[in-house]
């Protein structure tokens, strides 16, 4: 029986923009619920800065830029990710 990180990690590298999760969709999925729920938080607070967002992952190990958490924040819109 596979797991939703395992299915999820099957998305990366396909082809189709459409069928692809984004970075910070795949790291929400992965990081304990405590820290995932903080960061979701954080994306939703327009007040924060995707770069602010971005420094502290940088500095926590997680390579994902600006780019990805305001692509996050658009999502499901004419210039977001494809996540839900």
């Amino acid at each position: 029986m596979s797991s939703l990180i395992d299915d999820l990690d099957s998305l990366i590298g396909q082809t189709s923009h459409s069928n692809k999760l984004c970075k910070v969709f795949i790291l929400l999925s992965k990081l304990d619920p405590d820290d995932s729920a903080a960061l979701s938080k954080l994306i939703d607070d327009n007040t924060v800065s995707g770069a602010s967002i971005s420094r502290i992952l940088y500095k926590n190990g997680y390579q994902i830029n600006d780019r990805n958490v305001n692509r996050h924040r658009r999502r499901n819109s004419g210039s977001g990710c494809t996540c839900p």
